[in-house]
């Protein structure tokens, strides 16, 4: 995940049940690393969602 996040990869894209890279990260308990690079990921693309 972390080369998909190092490359760019829109986190705002929802799955088919509609959550998106950041919703699952805490279902699955990452690391606090990975969804704070999926945060900030977000906030630098414009008009996404978060």
């Amino acid at each position: 995940m972390t080369n998909l996040i190092e490359a760019g990869a829109d986190p705002s894209i929802a799955d088919p049940q509609g959550r998106d890279s950041m919703a699952i990260a805490r279902e699955r308990k990452l690391p606090a690393g990975i969804i704070e690079k999926l945060e900030s990921l977000q906030r630098k693309l414009p008009g996404r969602r978060h």
